[in-house]
């Protein structure tokens, strides 16, 4: 048990002397990098659905006549 206790305190110290910034850091630009991702990944699903209508429109098109 005291090896376990003599752990927790030695993660302890070195969590509290991590730099902080470094992570705070890199945690910022994998959130920039996630947003730019997120809004490719709109734009595409943007032009899916416009060809999506476009087909379904075709397809009432053709079936009227």
């Amino acid at each position: 048990m005291r090896t376990t206790q003599a752990e927790q305190q030695a993660m302890r110290r070195v969590i509290a002397n991590m730099d902080w910034t470094t992570v705070f850091s890199n945690m910022q630009a994998h959130a920039k990098e996630s947003v730019r991702i997120l809004d490719i990944l709109d734009k595409r699903l943007q032009k899916l659905e416009a060809l999506e209508k476009i087909q379904l429109t075709q397809s009432n098109i053709s079936f009227r006549k």
